[in-house]
């Protein structure tokens, strides 16, 4: 198998484990295992009497990392404030904040309690979750843009080559992604081409704060020495495609709790143009 082909099955891999359908539970308990849906000892009933609560759920599989930040400020006026954040080193960062009516927090815990002791898993027991009547209280109380908001911030790693591309003013930019380092670099100018470097290679860097509690890893899905420079000598031409696919891989930020754009960490069509139009240097 080539290296570019490994990646990509690699890549896809990763984005499975975290690209589960039901994306209004994950919001609640992001997984990295087919396991049942869970949520932290006292989160529901520090939000059934609307009581302050904090707690991080940092999970690891392998080079995969989740956290999950629950947060219950207690009532406000009232209303009682509660804060989920979920995070992956995949560049998704997902967050719910809801302002709840003290009776309409303990409705809410009361479904999510019931939906809890089915054991059902998100990724094995979807159409079983839709149908479930526990599910559709719980869900039509967190989609209720009267009591809560869903935001996904935006997605984007390539933001200065892109800005320095069409001039081809020398500029790097870095990218970790579920125990890969994605580099790009734009070299400079050289005769008529622009020469560029995307290099992917083994990490074990964590780059944000709130995966800082994340347990080191026991395995990884890729070999210590894994590594794939792409070297580029673009005409003008090629410099414009590539900075169209660039911009393609950029996801807005987004009043959702889509976790579809897990997807997007894998870039498969930025890979399959230097695979086409650069010389590789590989090592697995």
């Amino acid at each position: 198998m080539s290296a570019l082909k490994y990646l990509i099955k690699m890549m896809l891999v990763l984005s499975a484990v975290l690209c589960f359908k039901s994306a209004q539970a994950q919001i609640l308990s992001i997984n990295v295992e087919v396991d049942k849906f869970t949520l932290p000892d006292g989160f529901l009933t520090s939000l059934e009497n609307c009581v302050p609560f904090h707690k991080e759920r940092p999970l690891r599989r392998k080079d995969v990392v989740v956290n999950t930040i629950y947060t219950i400020d207690g009532l406000k006026g009232d209303y009682c404030s509660l804060h989920i954040t979920g995070i992956t080193n995949s560049s998704v960062e997902i967050h719910q904040d809801c302002e709840l009516p003290a009776d309409v927090a303990k409705t809410y815990s009361h479904a999510l309690h019931r939906f809890q002791n089915k054991g059902y898993s998100p990724r094995w027991d979807e159409r079983y979750i839709a149908r479930d009547p526990d599910y559709k209280a719980a869900l039509k109380i967190m989609s209720d843009p009267k009591y809560c908001r869903f935001y996904r911030e935006e997605i984007d790693n390539t933001q200065n080559i892109r800005r320095n591309l069409a001039a081809c003013m020398p500029t790097e930019q870095k990218e970790i992604a579920s125990g890969l380092e994605f580099s790009r670099e734009i070299i400079g100018i050289k005769g008529d081409s622009c020469i560029y470097k995307f290099t992917v290679q083994k990490t074990d860097k964590i780059d944000h704060i709130l995966l800082k509690n994340i347990p080191p890893a026991e395995s990884s899905y890729f070999s210590e020495s894994m590594f794939l420079e792409y070297t580029c000598a673009f005409s003008e031409k090629q410099a414009e495609q590539y900075l169209h696919i660039l911009e393609s891989e950029v996801i807005p930020a987004e009043e959702d709790f889509d976790y579809a754009a897990v997807w997007h960490v894998a870039p498969l069509e930025e890979l399959e143009f230097l695979r086409d139009n650069c010389s590789a240097e590989i090592r697995k």
